[in-house]
C-alpha cells in the first residue's frame, strides 16, 4: 500500500472514530475524547474499588466528557495512580508513524503528580517509560496540554532487554501513571485525582504527508468543544 492510500485509510478510520469505540491496533491521529460516555478501554486492575470513570467537566466546559481516575494512596488495590489500555493503543507504532502522544491533564487532588506514559511490548515483553515526567501541579484542576515523545531521547528502559523499536513495533499495552522518582512499571501509591482527555496519537516532528490526517483530527476536536480560558499549554 502506498503512502497516499495509507493516509486515506487513516482519514476514513478517524472519521469513524465516534461510531467504532474499539480498534485492534493503533492508527495515526486516533483520539480518545471520551465523548461516547465510556473510558475508551482504559482501566485499572479488575479488583480496584475505584476504577476510572467517564465524567463531565473537561477542558471544553461543563458538557465536555473526560476520564477521571482516583487513587487512594493506601491499601493494595486502587491505591496507585495508574490506568492502562489493552485495546486501541496496542499494535505497531512504527508502522503507524506514531512517536508522540499528546493529551490534556488536570490535577483535582491535593498532591502534585509526575505523569508518564509507559509502553510494553517486544519479543520479551519489555517496558519503556517517559524519561521526563510531566509535572502536574496542585492548581485546582486547571487543564494542561501535555506532550510525550516515544523516541530514544524521550523514553527509558524500565524492564527487560527489548529495544525501544521492538517494543513500539509490537506494543501489548500502554499505561498512563504518576511516577515521581523515575520511570516505573507501576504508579505511585498516592492520594490523587487526575483528569485525562483528548489522548492523541501523533508524531514529532509531524510528517508533512500526515498534515491532512492531523487537520481532520483538529476539526473533530474543534467540533467537540470551544476554547477554554482554563487551558494552559505545557510540554513534558
Amino acid at each position: 500500500m502506498d503512502r497516499s492510500k495509507a493516509l486515506l485509510g487513516s482519514i476514513v478510520a478517524l472519521a469513524l472514530l465516534a461510531a467504532v469505540p474499539v480498534r485492534a491496533a493503533i492508527i495515526f491521529a486516533q483520539i480518545d475524547t471520551f465523548e461516547n460516555g465510556t473510558t475508551n478501554n482504559w482501566a485499572e486492575n479488575i479488583k480496584s474499588p475505584n476504577p476510572p470513570t467517564n465524567t463531565l467537566g473537561g477542558p471544553g466546559g461543563s458538557a465536555d466528557h473526560y476520564m477521571r481516575d482516583v487513587a487512594s494512596g493506601i491499601g493494595a488495590e486502587g491505591s496507585r495512580q495508574i490506568v492502562f489500555n489493552l485495546a486501541q493503543w496496542t499494535g505497531n507504532y512504527v508502522a503507524a508513524g506514531v512517536n508522540r502522544i499528546t493529551c490534556n491533564l488536570a490535577n483535582f487532588g491535593v498532591n502534585p503528580l509526575a505523569m508518564r506514559f509507559v509502553i510494553q511490548g517486544g519479543q520479551f515483553g519489555g517496558f519503556y517509560g517517559s524519561t521526563a515526567a510531566f509535572q502536574l501541579p496542585v492548581d485546582g484542576g486547571i487543564w494542561h496540554d501535555a506532550s510525550f515523545d516515544l523516541t530514544d531521547s524521550g523514553m527509558s528502559l524500565i524492564q527487560g532487554v527489548d529495544s525501544l523499536s521492538s517494543v513500539l513495533s509490537s506494543a501489548s499495552q500502554l499505561r498512563l501513571l504518576s511516577a515521581s522518582d523515575a520511570p516505573a512499571v507501576v504508579g505511585d501509591a498516592i492520594n490523587s485525582i487526575v483528569g485525562v482527555d483528548n489522548i492523541l496519537a501523533t508524531a514529532t516532528p509531524e510528517p508533512t504527508a500526515a498534515a491532512a490526517v492531523i487537520a481532520v483530527a483538529a476539526a473533530c476536536l474543534a467540533r467537540k468543544r470551544r476554547p477554554s480560558p482554563r487551558l494552559t499549554r505545557c510540554r513534558a
